[in-house]
């Protein structure tokens, strides 16, 4: 069976219907989510001094989208058609969905979705300069050299002062305080990666589920 399908909006994606309305979002995610993968693996082809200047940004770039596309989830569950639908999906499909509901604000790793929105509402939307994230910052760094050549395409004093941001903003001071390590940061990302790609993986497969069904 040919794997392409020629079929009218109306069709496929019925005004009324509420299933066709998710799965158009879900695909709209799942098509922003590639695209950062997509640059994120770009990036992991560059030289080693340009992917740590770069890493932080992309993170945050992950953080913000995964928390946006978590919020979709949850917020679909609000109508009993969708979440009927998902119990209607096939076992593998409902297993990676239970591999992303933990993330969502009643989950038992709410916490990690908290830390996605404190990184999105501080470092992804700027800090602003009468908001005390910057002074946290320079408090913290005081004693560090800055090195500047104007030569260079991006800014290292921004690049740390941002990253210093990002821990600040995943762990809280007394976790700080308590030197929670490089250990406890990677476990963080690594999650997070993880999540962000079952997403790719669940958006992709329930779409590909929902148009199989429309051949009959």
């Amino acid at each position: 069976m040919s794997p392409n399908l020629f079929i009218k909006f109306e069709e496929a994606f019925p005004i009324n219907s509420n299933i066709a309305r998710w799965i158009v979002g879900l695909g709209i995610v799942h098509n922003d989510l590639v695209y950062i993968s997509q640059n994120s693996r770009a990036i992991s082809n560059k030289d080693m001094s340009i992917q740590i200047t770069q890493l932080s940004s992309m993170l945050r770039i992950h953080c913000s989208s995964l928390r946006e596309a978590i919020f979709y989830l949850e917020e679909s569950e609000k109508l009993q058609e969708v979440t009927d639908h998902i119990k209607s999906l096939p076992q593998e499909l409902q297993e990676l969905y239970s591999k992303l509901t933990p993330l969502f604000r009643t989950g038992v790793e709410a916490d990690l979705l908290q830390k996605m929105t404190n990184i999105r509402n501080v470092t992804y939307h700027f800090s602003k300069p009468n908001k005390n994230e910057f002074t946290k910052a320079l408090q913290e760094l005081c004693d560090r050299v800055v090195y500047y050549d104007k030569v260079e395409e991006r800014f290292l004093f921004a690049e740390i002062i941002s990253d210093t941001i990002m821990i600040q903003s995943l762990f809280k001071p007394d976790e700080i305080a308590a030197n929670q390590g490089k250990e406890a940061v990677s476990a963080i990302i690594s999650r997070i990666l993880n999540a962000f790609h079952t997403f790719i993986t669940f958006a992709k497969e329930v779409v590909n589920y929902y148009f199989k069904h429309l051949r009959g």
